[in-house]
């Protein structure tokens, strides 16, 4: 089969959700079956992410360097279909050149859109362009969003596009039985960062420095160089030293053994989409603390599979911390729930799936029979 398939995304190395997503597609049984090419638009020294960050100035080169790339691969393989990894940044500008000189080239698009209709992001915060995403999806073929409370939203401003929900996913774990340990081991992975609220966690982590079996590991990069010195400064003012273990990036073998030797995992976000990372915590059969922002209530059932806290209650993130560190076969039932429902909504056969039928759907020109593939998401 020839290249019937080209992906638009970036490939690991810089950390990141899309990263990562792109990175599992292009390496499943579909790159086999639709012949999925791949045009890579990561920047690969770019290891600290901020996604609300202006362009730098190559970005107009590397912009320029990726439509030239764009168009010797539609011209070279002739794949029918363009998928398109976007997001609510202003990367979307660069984003939709990709749409339109695929649309000049005749190719069906498929935007898989990594972000919500909200005024935090840059791409909604103004009407400019709002508009011009608006006028953009007009050429989009299918908009697959990640979560069905995102439909709603996105009926409203794009009446006429034809929509998917699709969540993110990623690969199982390689279960490993845990070994009895002298401690609990709550991990955090991410940016240590306000917006993902390390500092929430750390007010959490005095709260509970007094119970004796209880370790926090913090894996993830600061995001500017101020945050490592308020988080070293934290740390030493409130004598929690002993309490808390900062990692650095972890990814591969290590990353997997952080998650398989880890009891409990906590997201205190101001901000988020659809964290992969609590996919990973619920494959690792993990119960999940995080904040309701974004799709994280479609993963976190209060009560079932974890907790949610408001952002910023610190206080309740503390208590609900101490009674999962309290109440083990509760931390045990609630991380074989989180594994449970990973495998029947957020596997990786069940997701490659619903991709298989989209692109068989605009393959055979029935773009409305890919609705079905996402009808049972929850």
């Amino acid at each position: 089969m020839g290249n019937r398939v080209l992906m638009i995304g970036p490939v690991p190395g810089p950390p990141g959700g899309v990263a990562s997503l792109v990175q599992v597609i292009v390496t499943s049984r579909l790159r086999r079956e639709y012949g999925l090419s791949v045009l890579d638009t990561a920047r690969k020294r770019r290891l600290r992410y901020s996604p609300d960050a202006l362009p730098g100035l190559l970005s107009p080169i590397y912009m320029v360097y990726h439509l030239l790339k764009l168009s010797c691969l539609l011209h070279r393989d002739e794949p029918e279909i363009v998928h398109l990894q976007s997001g609510s940044g202003l990367s979307f500008v660069r984003d939709s050149l990709f749409v339109l000189v695929a649309r000049a080239w005749r190719r069906k698009v498929v935007c898989h859109f990594h972000g919500m209709l909200h005024e935090q992001y840059p791409l909604f915060r103004h009407r400019v362009l709002k508009g011009y995403f608006r006028l953009i999806m007009r050429h989009v073929d299918l908009l697959i969003l990640l979560s069905p409370r995102f439909v709603k939203d996105f009926d409203r401003l794009l009446p006429r596009t034809q929509k998917c929900v699709v969540p993110n996913f990623t690969p199982s774990f390689h279960h490993e039985d845990k070994a009895p340990r002298p401690t609990v081991d709550v991990l955090f992975m991410g940016r240590l960062s306000r917006k993902k609220g390390i500092y929430d966690l750390l007010k959490a982590v005095v709260a509970l420095r007094d119970e004796p079996a209880i370790q926090f590991l913090l894996a993830g990069l600061e995001e500017t160089p101020a945050d490592r010195r308020r988080i070293l400064s934290e740390v030493a003012t409130y004598d929690i030293e002993d309490k808390v273990h900062l990692t650095g990036h972890v990814q591969g073998y290590e990353k997997t053994r952080l998650f398989a030797h880890s009891d409990v995992f906590v997201l205190p976000s101001y901000a988020e989409i659809f964290p992969i990372v609590i996919l990973e915590a619920m494959a690792a059969a993990m119960p999940v603390i995080a904040t309701p922002v974004g799709a994280v209530p479609d993963m976190v059932v209060e009560g079932i599979n974890g907790f949610i806290v408001p952002q910023g209650d610190h206080e309740l993130l503390a208590e609900r911390i101490r009674y999962l560190l309290h109440h083990p076969q509760i931390r045990e039932e609630m991380g074989q729930n989180n594994l449970r429902k990973f495998n029947a909504e957020y596997s990786l056969q069940a997701n490659l799936d619903r991709l298989d039928n989209i692109y068989r759907s605009l393959l055979t020109g029935n773009i409305h029979e890919a609705q079905c593939c996402v009808s049972e998401v929850r």
